[in-house]
């Protein structure tokens, strides 16, 4: 179930706006999720391959064990996001806002991470072979058991 608020003041025109809301197993239809507001909404097992959440607000937001593959969450705002297992494998998450997000176990092989804001973020025994992490702010960040390799950049 999923609900567009109507054209308001303080919401954006034309946007969908979803909060506490729970989709679970959802899976993206035209994978058009730019923009949309999506905080604290639980998405957790979604298949949200190539799916476009660029510019989405995740605030919140329970991705974990989604399937987020080749997904563009450019400028996506995630903060406090819980991405526990995600496989975000090729996702492209430059300048994405990732502050305090919990992402134990993520697989990010090959993720684009540039500029992200990963500050307090927890990405103990995260897979991050072949991400690119320059110039991504890493503040805070738990690496414990991280996986990298010579293709890693940034860490």
């Amino acid at each position: 179930f999923v609900m567009v608020a109507p054209n308001r003041p303080h919401l954006p025109p034309n946007k969908l706006v979803v909060t506490a809301c729970w989709l679970k197993k959802a899976k993206a239809g035209d994978k058009n999720l730019r923009n949309s507001w999506l905080n604290g909404v639980d998405l957790s097992k979604a298949k949200l391959v190539e799916a476009d959440m660029s510019g989405a607000r995740l605030v919140k937001a329970d991705l974990t064990r989604a399937d987020l593959r080749h997904a563009d969450m450019r400028e996506a705002d995630m903060r406090m996001t819980i991405l526990n297992q995600a496989n975000l494998a090729q996702a492209d998450l430059i300048g994405a806002n990732l502050t305090g997000a919990w992402m134990p176990g993520a697989y990010m092989i090959g993720t684009d991470l540039r500029k992200a804001d990963l500050t307090n973020a927890d990405l103990h025994n995260a897979d991050l072979r072949g991400a690119n992490l320059t110039d991504a702010k890493l503040t805070g960040a738990k690496l414990t058991g991280i996986k990298k390799d010579k293709n890693t950049k940034g860490l």
